[in-house]
């Protein structure tokens, strides 16, 4: 069964609510981008404080 040591989408990366999805496979939908483009943005800011 492919992906069953997948971690789950536990952040649900791309808002669909199915935190129970590999995470590889919600992080290639385009809400996902969005999602990590604005974490990648809060990291940031904070590092520079």
């Amino acid at each position: 069964m492919p992906g069953h040591n997948s971690k789950p989408d536990f952040l649900d990366m791309d808002g669909d609510g199915d935190k129970q999805e590999p995470m590889r496979d919600a992080a290639k939908e385009p809400a996902a981008q969005e999602f990590k483009d604005k974490k990648m943005r809060e990291v940031m800011a904070a590092k520079k404080r």
